[in-house]
């Protein structure tokens, strides 16, 4: 029963009696970022059976890219009455950082969640915080808009690239290179798309590749299917195109020669966290 010698009864009217900490129970603070070793802090205001508000803070360290992270904060009895949260990086530097705070009943860590307190993007110029904002799922919002680059593959080898872990990306744009070796031999490429290991999307490049030669290709969102070697290959990808994690795309070089060289590849998307 509430302690109504104190001036806790004043206090509780203010707060949402959802949000309520029992002595057993523990705030699991997660977040996931697609930067390496960001940092997130989350502060927040417990007020306690004896009408005191108490601040707190806990610093969640992300370490590598597009890992979820998810820590136990242990409190007094009270009600959560404000939790806010703040990263290190964010759109401001090319990235996304996604945080989400929930109640526990139970021992941290062993019994689900009970009441969701907030959860949203957050960046270097904005914090983002309960009682204040509306909470976001992962797939809210405009998306982060950027260019990764893929690192080429060994001589000989085709391209492949997945979606990271924790995240769905829109493709918009693909642009790859072949350059060829000395070696007689027709070149036909095949570049397929799949998601969670299902074929959903397969291109035969619309001219052939031989000797000594340098293949460019783009795929793009509105582009007709056509061109040549000389000056350039263009193929369609289809409208709203989504690749959760586990997805991707490869070519595929019938009569590659060990010595054809493809490029650093570089990709147009519009990427989300993912939680699933």
């Amino acid at each position: 029963m509430p302690d109504t010698t104190s001036g806790y009864q004043d206090w509780v009217g203010y707060a949402d009696q959802a949000q309520y900490v029992g002595v057993d129970d523990a705030v699991a603070l997660s977040a996931i970022s697609n930067a390496a070793d960001a940092v997130v802090t989350f502060a927040g205001r417990l007020l306690r059976r004896d009408g005191v508000i108490v601040p707190w803070e806990y610093a969640l360290q992300l370490g590598a890219a597009y890992t979820l992270v998810t820590a136990y904060m242990q409190l007094a009895q009270g009600f959560i009455v404000g939790l806010e949260a703040a990263s290190s990086t964010g759109e401001a530097n090319d990235n996304w950082t996604y945080v989400k705070a929930d109640l526990t009943r139970g021992i941290a860590g062993l019994n689900p969640t009970f009441q969701p307190i907030t959860c949203g993007y957050v960046d270097v110029n904005f914090n983002f915080g309960y009682p204040r904002d509306r909470s976001q799922r992962p797939t809210d919002g405009a998306g982060l808009v950027y260019s990764p680059t893929i690192s080429a593959p060994n001589a000989g080898s085709d391209v492949a690239y997945s979606t990271p872990n924790n995240a769905r990306q829109l493709v918009t744009s693909i642009y790859l290179v072949l350059t060829t070796s000395s070696h007689a031999a027709t070149r036909t490429i095949t570049i397929t798309i799949n998601v969670g290991g299902s074929v959903v999307y397969k291109l035969n490049a619309p001219a052939t590749v031989t000797a000594s030669e340098t293949a460019r290709i783009t795929l793009g969102q509105g582009l007709t299917y056509g061109g040549s070697v000389a000056a350039g290959m263009y193929m369609p990808l289809p409208e709203g195109l989504i690749l959760p994690a586990d997805s991707g795309f490869t070519t595929s070089t019938a009569n590659i020669d060990t010595a054809d060289q493809w490029g650093p590849c570089v990709i147009g998307v519009t990427e989300w966290a993912s939680m699933e």
